[in-house]
């Protein structure tokens, strides 16, 4: 079940001086020039104030001083997303807590408890949801239908314009069109948390502290259709030293020099080191004893982290080695070659991305994934809807 909030939101006059990127997409300088010339940016609620108290306060000048507007009553919110010819649409929406907690929710990554206490004293004290959680879902003809009808026959509440991307907002306020949104939603199995981890299980934490607070047993988020969301994949870059080479690979791959980038497969990965482009696959014996196990142990970041990330550093813990990088596919193939060339001892490995089947699979079994194995669009907006617990 999903349901309708009273969200908080900028006016469109002013929607675009308000709203901004997700914080970690900003560079110091831009964060530091934003906050110089742009009294209205949401980076003078998240960033500029010393103490979490402050957040707070700050959130309610903008509000007092009419940068934000409160809806008079409960609504959804349709919400689209356009760059060139990619278009994502989705259902802003409240979900409770207690649906994450009885796995109607399901992650696929581990989650810190120290981050989780830190996020859950956030938002104890500041007490708002600015960006939502990113949730998927198998698609869905009926709500895919829905959601085209009205981003394609109604004109939008709010739109605003950042870098190359168009945002596009519509308000349903009328108790008819809530109640449609409802039951389009109402007999979905399980939601599938794509990004946001922590921040749910943070609030998560604060639903159980204050149960008496129907506020915080709820928390934002947007919901989109495994259609209409991007997966990229996660590869990596390893610092090597001057006496590694790509022969401690030859044990498990078989590896052959080309003149241009190979696309990723299965088990098969490009390469990049010294300014050459290296096709390898795994030897079939050991990719077939890894079809024969857990689609866990299939997963092509698995499979790198063992035979060739392992081959380098034996003893190295993935998640905190300095000496290897995450960068995302979106920043595309010609930047991240420009970042593996500016040193020879730098290794790209190229990866292909996961499927939606092995998400969804992995998700339902229990399992998790390793860190940075995911990277999806959109990445929501922050200060766009707001909600207070």
């Amino acid at each position: 079940m999903i349901y309708p909030f009273k969200g908080i939101h900028p006016k469109q006059e002013d929607a675009e001086e308000v709203v901004i990127q997700p914080v970690d997409t900003y560079s110091k300088e831009n964060i530091e020039t934003i906050l110089r010339v742009n009294s209205k940016s949401f980076l003078n609620i998240v960033l500029k104030p010393k103490t979490l108290q402050e957040k707070n306060t700050a959130f309610y000048n903008f509000l007092n001083k009419g940068l934000l507007h409160e809806d008079e009553t409960p609504c959804f919110y349709i919400y689209q997303q356009q760059f060139k010819d990619k278009i994502h649409r989705g259902v802003i929406a409240l979900i409770n807590l207690e649906d994450y907690q009885k796995g109607k929710i399901v992650k696929h990554e581990h989650t810190l408890e120290e981050r989780e206490e830190k996020l859950k004293e956030y938002l104890k004290i500041v007490r708002i949801n600015a960006e939502p959680i990113l949730l998927t879902y198998p698609k869905e003809e009926r709500i895919d239908a829905y959601l085209f009808n009205v981003t394609n026959s109604i004109l939008p509440d709010i739109v605003l314009n950042h870098g190359a991307q168009n945002h596009q907002l519509w308000i349903i306020d009328k108790p008819n069109e809530i109640t449609q949104v409802q039951s389009l939603f109402l007999n979905m199995p399980a939601f599938y948390i794509a990004d946001g981890h922590h921040r749910i299980a943070s609030s998560t934490l604060l639903a159980l502290e204050e149960k008496e607070n129907i506020k915080a047993q709820y928390v934002m988020a947007g919901l989109f259709s495994e259609n209409q969301l991007s997966l990229c994949e996660f590869n990596r870059i390893l610092s090597l030293t001057d006496d590694f080479d790509l022969s401690i690979l030859l044990q498990n791959f078989e590896i052959v020099e080309f003149n241009e980038f190979i696309k990723p497969s299965k088990a098969k990965y490009t390469l990049r080191f010294q300014k050459k482009w290296y096709a390898i696959q795994l030897k079939q014996e050991l990719l077939k004893n890894r079809l024969e196990n857990s689609k866990y142990e299939q997963l092509d970041v698995v499979i790198c982290e063992h035979y060739i990330i392992k081959a380098f550093f034996p003893d190295c813990n993935v998640r905190t080695d300095k000496r290897i990088q995450c960068i995302s596919g979106k920043a595309g193939i010609e930047h991240i070659t420009s970042l593996i060339d500016q040193s020879e001892n730098l290794l790209g490995i190229f990866l292909p991305p996961v499927s939606f089947d092995t998400f969804f699979n992995i998700a339902d079994s229990g399992d998790t994934m390793p860190p940075k194995s995911t990277w999806f669009a959109p990445k929501l907006l922050n200060g766009l809807i707001n909600y207070v617990l």
